[in-house]
């Protein structure tokens, strides 16, 4: 053991000399130090003087994902709006809107031009045509003339002896273009009695100066006829694409706004048909009178008058024969009521008498008929607002009845044979 030991010394002894330096290793380099891990939802402490922002509302969260939306939500948002635009393409047509209430598209409720075209949809989807039928058309004069055209109904129909329905078709300052085309409208298998309220400012109607015919787009259609017209006088129709909402897009841009979803809501506003009821003469307010009278001068342009009037008759006899391919039709040309201070204020002298034996010579042509109302009704000054329009219940109901008298005198023409 003593002999292993002193080997194992010897060995050390030469393996390390008594003289040699031991060296130490280097030392590991200190660690960095870890950074505070901030706790979730901590918020960064706020500078000196710096006021804590306020936590988002909802008008700011809406502004923020609009002016940054997110790739899903434009997908979706277009989604939406094809969807409602093809929806648009497809259900909205003439047929569907003959089943809808005219009122609910009424920015106003005095918005003749949705009631007469839904109307004149209505009329066109009947599947069976009556074989005899009234149809009334003019202007704000027309609607405040008529009290209700059923005294109208009933006594045509009570001549022929079988329901006659009388199709009011008469809007606001509704021009003799606008007229022919609604008679186009209706008028597949129309048979009956076409009435038209006439005057000296209807026949001196010219297309160069209703160039808003075509921009305004007020009834909501288009076709043929109304074109064909509109090219006569020299201005250029609204293009066909050949989809109704497409082609009538101006009509509901009009009408689309917050009143309709109002109306959809809350449910359609009353249509108000006589706006002139019960309002003080016009004669009683002499700025108004002064006024009125410079517009109406305007539209009594002796000039234009005779101008246009042939013109105009030609339109209207136009309309006349192609309503006659389907049938028997009367045309009876009906004069507007009038304001008797006013005519002679506004109507040169010799218009008057002019015009009035152009109508009764136009009446000597087949089919076509010509009366003059208002004496017969009675009409006094007291009964107009202005120039032409009704204030009076009871002077509308006098001039509905005698208008009816000579509807009735005409339809008894009809049981003679054509």
């Amino acid at each position: 053991m003593d002999q292993g030991k002193a080997t194992t010394e010897s060995a050390a002894a030469v393996a390390t000399p008594a003289d040699a330096t031991v060296v130490a290793p280097p030392p590991k380099p200190a660690a960095a130090p870890k950074a505070p891990v901030k706790p979730t939802g901590a918020k960064p402490p706020l500078k000196p003087g710096a006021k804590p922002k306020a936590p988002p509302t909802f008008l700011s969260s809406f502004i923020d994902g609009v002016t940054h939306p997110t790739l899903p939500a434009v997908i979706g948002t277009l989604s939406v709006a094809l969807a409602w635009f093809l929806a648009c393409l497809l259900l909205v047509t003439p047929a569907n809107l003959a089943k809808v209430d005219a009122r609910y598209f009424m920015t106003v409720p005095e918005d003749d031009y949705t009631e007469v075209s839904l109307r004149a949809f209505r009329i066109a989807q009947q599947k069976e045509k009556p074989p005899f039928a009234v149809a009334i058309l003019g202007t704000s004069g027309t609607r405040e003339s008529i009290y209700d055209e059923k005294i109208i109904e009933e006594a045509v129909g009570a001549e022929l002896k079988m329901p006659a329905p009388c199709y009011f078709l008469a809007a606001k300052a509704l021009s003799l273009y606008e007229i022919a085309g609604l008679m186009d409208q209706v008028g597949d298998g129309f048979r009956g009695i076409v009435m038209v309220h006439v005057g000296p400012n209807a026949l001196s109607d010219s297309g160069d100066a209703r160039g808003y015919l075509t921009s305004l787009h007020r009834l909501a259609f288009q076709n043929e006829v109304y074109d064909e017209e509109l090219r006569r006088v020299g201005l250029e129709p609204a293009s066909h694409t050949g989809n109704y909402f497409l082609d009538n897009w101006r009509f509901f841009s009009a009408r689309t706004n917050a009143d309709l979803l109002r109306h959809l809501v809350f449910g359609p506003p009353d249509f108000k048909r006589h706006r002139y009821v019960d309002k003080p003469p016009l004669r009683d307010n002499a700025v108004g009178w002064k006024a009125m009278v410079k517009t109406a001068k305007e539209w009594m342009n002796e000039d234009a008058y005779r101008a246009n009037r042939q013109a105009n008759k030609e339109l209207l006899d136009r309309m006349t024969a192609r309503l006659r391919k389907n049938g028997r039709v009367e045309l009876v040309l009906v004069e507007v009521p009038r304001h008797p201070e006013l005519s002679t204020e506004l109507i040169p002298p010799a218009l008057d008498p002019d015009h009035r034996a152009f109508m009764r010579r136009w009446a000597t042509e087949p089919g076509v008929h010509y009366f003059e109302l208002d004496d017969e009704a009675e009409l006094t000054a007291d009964d107009l607002e202005d120039y032409i329009h009704l204030r009076s219940p009871a002077a509308q109901v006098r001039y509905t009845k005698v208008l009816a008298e000579k509807l009735r005198s005409v339809a008894a023409t009809w049981k003679e044979g054509p």
